[in-house]
């Protein structure tokens, strides 16, 4: 099992960088390590934490902040939601509809005052809240006039159009965990398409007002096209092919499967009519990169790689 990053655009996404996952309960165990050659570094994470761990990594490489998708099994971890806002990034991540949530801000306008005193308490419980719903629950109580019809892109069959709502919501499990004393709002987008019942997604955005009904929904469906490159890497260079036991053969195999895919992906992309890639919105290259670049592949040398002096 794996943690995956890619990189996703208008046009099409790559894979950036993959995290092992290993169970905690074979972390643990001396022979398993030893066996596959797993590092002493090496300790266990939770895929949530791995995830943020690879942000981290490629946003080291110079890659500028992006909106961070995903599906339920990260967007509904507290923790990794709290730790794509302390690292600034804006987010759209899939949530499964047993979440719960208040729809009105839960906190008390005073603290409860302690036990048998006028004293205010420092902190909240969870009886000191109100009952909350699941988002389900709370889909199925809007009313109807609530939902838009929104059309997001054209697919292969033609447009591509359901309904969707978008509400602020409290989640319940930030502060039931324990982790918080403190609710943090969250806007939820739901899909419902019309006639079809108990079929819903659900998605909580850190966008905000500034982004658009039709661009919030077109962000929350571009996971789309991640489903298509693992298909691709399976059917064209292999991702599924591995059969080996080691750590380092299994670093060895996604990397290598990646840079080719990369190289199909990019092939792929200089045939459209319409390609284009815009140089100016992308970090500087380091000059020494660059000269090493030039060295051990001097084929590459073409005005479109910035010369060793030039400022980016």
């Amino acid at each position: 099992m794996a943690v995956t990053l890619d990189l996703g655009t208008e046009e099409s996404s790559i894979p950036l960088d993959w995290a092992l996952y290993l169970p905690e309960e074979w972390v643990e165990d001396p022979q398993r390590r030893k066996e596959a050659g797993i590092p002493e570094g090496i300790s266990f994470k939770a895929k949530p934490e791995l995830a943020l761990e690879l942000i981290d990594e490629v946003l080291g490489w110079g890659l500028q902040k992006r909106v961070v998708l995903s599906d339920s099994g990260y967007g509904e971890s507290y923790e990794f939601r709290q730790g794509l806002r302390g690292r600034g990034l804006d987010y759209v991540l899939q949530v499964g509809g047993d979440l719960t949530a208040w729809t009105e801000d839960p906190h008390p306008k005073e603290m409860p005052t302690k036990r048998g005193g006028e004293i205010p308490r420092k902190r909240l419980y969870a009886k000191d809240l109100p009952p909350y719903k699941t988002l389900k629950q709370i889909a199925e109580d809007l009313s109807s006039k609530a939902w838009k019809n929104v059309t997001w892109r054209e697919g292969t069959k033609g447009p591509l159009r359901s309904r969707f709502v978008r509400i602020l919501v409290w989640p319940a499990n930030g502060l039931l965990q324990g982790k918080t004393m403190k609710v943090n709002a969250e806007e939820l987008l739901i899909e419902w398409p019309e006639g079809c019942e108990g079929h819903m997604k659900f998605w909580f955005s850190s966008l905000g007002p500034k982004c658009s009904f039709r661009r919030l929904v077109r962000t929350a469906k571009g996971r789309f096209r991640i489903d298509q490159d693992y298909r691709e890497m399976k059917m064209e260079v292999g991702l599924d092919h591995f059969e080996g036991r080691s750590w380092q053969g299994w670093h060895h195999h996604v990397t290598l499967v990646s840079m080719a895919y990369s190289f199909l992906v990019l092939e792929r992309m200089s045939h459209k009519k319409n390609f284009w890639v815009d140089l100016a919105g992308c970090p500087p290259v380091d000059a020494e990169i660059i000269a090493d670049v030039y060295r051990h592949m001097p084929h590459l040398r073409s005005e479109s790689f910035p010369q060793e002096n030039s400022p980016g």
